[in-house]
């Protein structure tokens, strides 16, 4: 559930993380929080996975809870793509 994923996140799980991000994006069992789900893209993209640099990308270039910034999506879209996310090459 939610408390296992945060706690799979506090020990620095990229994937449990990037699961939360997904959790806060799409409101359910948690209250949505756009800015919250990036911050935990973010996080688990620091902590080596693609996906979440992926989705921190997106994030960033749609203005997900952050504000618009085609710098940073390219940050983290070359940051998926150096770590196998060939979609985002």
């Amino acid at each position: 559930g939610l408390d296992r994923l945060e706690q799979l996140c506090d020990a620095d799980f990229a994937e449990g993380c990037v699961m939360l991000g997904a959790l806060y994006i799409g409101g359910e069992p948690v209250e949505q929080n756009p800015l919250q789900a990036t911050a935990y893209f973010m996080k688990g993209c620091d902590l080596g996975s693609p996906h979440g640099c992926n989705l921190a990308s997106i994030s960033w270039r749609n203005g997900v809870g952050v504000p618009k910034s085609r710098r940073k999506a390219r940050q983290y879209s070359k940051r998926a793509c150096a770590l196998g996310d060939e979609d985002s090459c």
